[in-house]
């Protein structure tokens, strides 16, 4: 005779099995129940299941209850009542595997095996309701292709997961709000779980979070409840969104802050508005956005094409190529700058500058005061207003003189590059 085993381990004895094979033989099907909770009512009912006259008319499926299989098999076989079942009562270990696929008690379709081919209803894993022998659906319920489970078509839920938890959850058939956003829906004694969005019981009574373990656990409501670093511990939103995880406490400071580039954990790491961030040429970082550049000293992005004069602290940033460090009055700055041969080489307002032997265009705003150096070689000047670029003035001629450093710099002023020496009134 072929063994059968209902959902809580329990073995059929052998005379009804032959009616019921009988009653297949002709395609009628049973009905398929299921137990919740397996006190003395419980058991009484599987009793007149299984041996009564009309066994073959009903099938159970799943038997739910909280206490030990062991414990419900021995009750079921010795009842005080009724006597001893007229059968063998045997247990699997209350889980029974096909394939891989969880047959025992659970509480979510994922633990099933694979929704809605497997489901989980009444704490028990079954056949999803299109599936071979599966959930039967009755009293108007329809089968739910995409969930596997019976639900009625005039309700909107049957589980929570039908909604949107913990935001949602399912009360009454209806997709309502959860307790972290309807505080009505815990009464006293409870507090509400942010993960689920359902109330649960206070269990350890606390006022402040030494009471408790911290920051494993803290005291939320007068309850002991995982911290905010824990697994299904407190959510941190809305005026404190981060973590401390030392604390295991909420809090409106971000934890990642920071005020200098040490305060960074990470080598590769830098402190950027106040927030621990890659360096620019870091593996991994996205690097700095045109016309940036990234500074490789420093792991900072800095504004790259940086006209002639501006104040600068790379090459790369200057669009000549060239960050000229200078000391000028005792004091160190670095602009950007271009090599140059004679004074036309450098736009007006620069002049060619000799720096120990090599010149540079050098900004009018690099002397104190301030130059004017807006006449170009050959334009008018004298001893009274010299505004002339090269900054040099032929008084004889009243004209403009342009430096050099070869003949070649000359070819608009007679192609001669002449050395010259400047005196003072003094002679010097």
């Amino acid at each position: 005779m072929p063994s059968w085993h209902s959902a809580a381990g329990l073995s059929k004895p052998a005379a009804p099995r032959s009616i019921e094979l009988a009653l297949r033989a002709c395609h009628i099907s049973p009905m398929r129940i299921a137990i919740n909770g397996f006190g003395r009512i419980g058991r009484t009912i599987l009793r007149q299941v299984l041996t009564g006259p009309q066994h073959a008319a009903v099938e159970v499926a799943l038997i739910n209850d909280i206490a030990p299989l062991e414990s419900c098999a021995y009750l079921f076989a010795y009842d005080s009542v009724f006597g001893p079942f007229p059968g063998p009562v045997e247990t699997d270990g209350g889980v029974e595997t096909d394939g891989g696929v969880h047959t025992g008690p659970c509480t979510v379709d994922s633990e099933c095996g694979t929704p809605p081919i497997d489901i989980c209803v009444a704490m028990q894993c079954v056949k999803g309701c299109e599936q071979p022998d599966g959930l039967p659906c009755t009293g108007g319920l329809v089968c739910d292709s995409a969930t596997g489970h019976c639900v009625d078509p005039n309700l909107n839920c049957q589980q929570d997961s039908d909604c949107n938890p913990p935001t949602q959850i399912c009360i009454a058939n209806s997709c309502v709000f959860g307790c972290a956003l309807d505080t009505t829906l815990c009464q006293a004694g409870e507090i509400c779980d942010t993960n689920t969005g359902r109330c649960v019981v206070v269990q350890t009574s606390c006022t402040q979070d030494s009471e408790c373990s911290p920051p494993m656990t803290v005291c939320e409501s007068n309850q002991c409840v995982p911290g905010c670093g824990q697994a299904g511990g407190i959510q941190c939103s809305g005026a404190t969104p981060f973590c401390d995880a030392p604390t295991g406490r909420c809090s409106n400071v971000d934890p990642n802050a920071c005020q200098l580039d040490a305060d960074c954990t990470g080598t590769d790491e830098i402190c950027v508005n106040n927030s621990c961030t890659l360096r620019c040429d870091a593996a991994g970082s996205p690097g700095c956005v045109a016309p940036q550049v990234c500074n490789t000293t420093t792991g900072r992005c800095l504004q790259g094409n940086l006209p002639l004069g501006d104040a600068c602290l790379d090459d790369d940033q200057c669009a000549t190529g060239l960050c000229l460090g200078l000391t000028i009055n005792a004091t160190s700055l670095s602009v950007c700058s271009t090599p140059c041969g004679a004074t036309s080489q450098c736009p007006l307002n620069f002049t060619c500058g000799d720096l120990g032997g090599m010149s540079f265009c050098l900004g009018e705003n690099l002397t104190t005061p301030p130059a004017t150096w807006d006449t170009r070689s050959g334009g008018l000047c004298n001893t009274t207003t010299n505004t002339c670029q090269s900054g040099w003035c032929n008084t004889g001629q009243s004209q403009c003189i342009e430096t050099c450093s070869r003949n070649g710099d000359c070819a608009s002023f007679g192609g001669n590059c002449w050395a010259y020496e400047h005196t003072d009134a003094a002679g010097n």
